[in-house]
């Protein structure tokens, strides 16, 4: 199974009251790259929301992720988060032979 990340957000405080009215959500391939988009919620969304990333994530990494609120005004500053994934299991210790015996 391929490893997988979360990020979840709450909507901020409105601003000249507007609400936001979707959110973006970029990740850096943890190579000191540029952030990529990886979703694009531009429409209505809850005020506490969650997203799952399944794509092109490797154990033994950092990443970083950004996300921002988007109204009609345009899109806000991001909000940065960094996570580590950590090493894949390892296979199983090898058996121990207990005992060997011909048939007859």
């Amino acid at each position: 199974m391929a490893p997988t990340i979360e990020a979840s957000w709450t909507a901020p405080a409105s601003s000249n009251g507007d609400l936001p009215s979707g959110y973006r959500l970029y990740i850096d391939n943890s190579l000191g790259g540029e952030f990529n988009l990886v979703f694009d919620g531009s429409f209505d969304q809850p005020a506490t929301f969650s997203f799952v990333i399944e794509k092109d994530i490797v154990c033994g990494s950092i990443y970083y992720l950004e996300v921002t609120a988007i109204n009609v005004a345009g899109e806000s500053d991001a909000t940065r988060g960094e996570i580590w994934v950590g090493e894949p299991p390892s296979p199983p210790l090898r058996p121990r032979m207990t005992s060997i015996l011909p048939l007859d």
